[in-house]
């Protein structure tokens, strides 16, 4: 699953860097909002898709659209843990957002 991938990345951003500039990591907002998206997954996976399409589209879709807005206005070096992450989300955004088009999915 991508979402797993892509925590993973921002983990892996955080983890980066020493451990006295881990708690103020953009990195973090990354991971925050990719969590979210897990615990609002998990909570639907037992619902009919029908439901969790209408549920995605209601409880997923604005933190999907708030972590771009979040991705579009960080800047990283691009061979950075966190500009890695950010390449990451960009590149599979189009796959990302299908889980929208369709609750099966």
């Amino acid at each position: 699953m991508w979402l797993a991938a892509g925590r993973r990345k921002f983990d892996e951003a955080v983890k980066s860097l020493p451990q006295k500039d881990q708690a103020n990591a953009a990195a973090l907002q990354g991971q925050a909002y990719c969590s979210r998206l897990f615990s609002i997954a998990q909570e639907l996976a037992e619902l009919p898709p029908e439901e969790q399409y209408t549920q995605r589209l209601e409880r997923s879709k604005p933190v999907m659209d708030a972590l771009l807005a979040w991705a579009s206005t960080n800047r990283a070096a691009p061979k950075s843990a966190l500009g890695k992450a950010l390449y990451y989300l960009e590149e599979q955004w189009p796959y990302l957002i299908r889980a929208l088009e369709d609750g099966r999915l």
